[in-house]
């Protein structure tokens, strides 16, 4: 199964069972117009479904359903250039 398939998968199963946080309810607020690395991945990827192609190529998944910063998830996956995740984030939703 490719990556980004799996991603895809985990993102809509969580999309139907609530945040993983445990209170079911959605971070999402007003969208803004750019991505930056503190915003929750889980919400730019349900505002912009085009970056989550961005993210498996940055070989930065859904863990935990999404629900943490872009910043802290790409460093749990070991990604060393978040600016440039964030670069490539924005440029897709241009």
């Amino acid at each position: 199964m490719s990556l980004i398939k799996t991603i895809k998968e985990k993102f809509a199963a969580h999309r139907e069972g609530g945040c993983c946080c445990g209170h079911g309810q959605s971070h999402t607020q007003a969208a803004p117009k750019t991505i930056t690395k503190d915003m929750i991945v889980r919400e730019v990827a349900d505002r912009w479904p085009q970056t989550v192609a961005v993210f498996g190529d940055h070989k930065v998944d859904f863990c935990c359903g999404g629900a943490h910063s872009i910043e802290q998830t790409a460093r749990a996956r070991g990604c060393q250039d978040i600016d440039g995740l964030v670069a490539d984030l924005n440029r897709a939703i241009q």
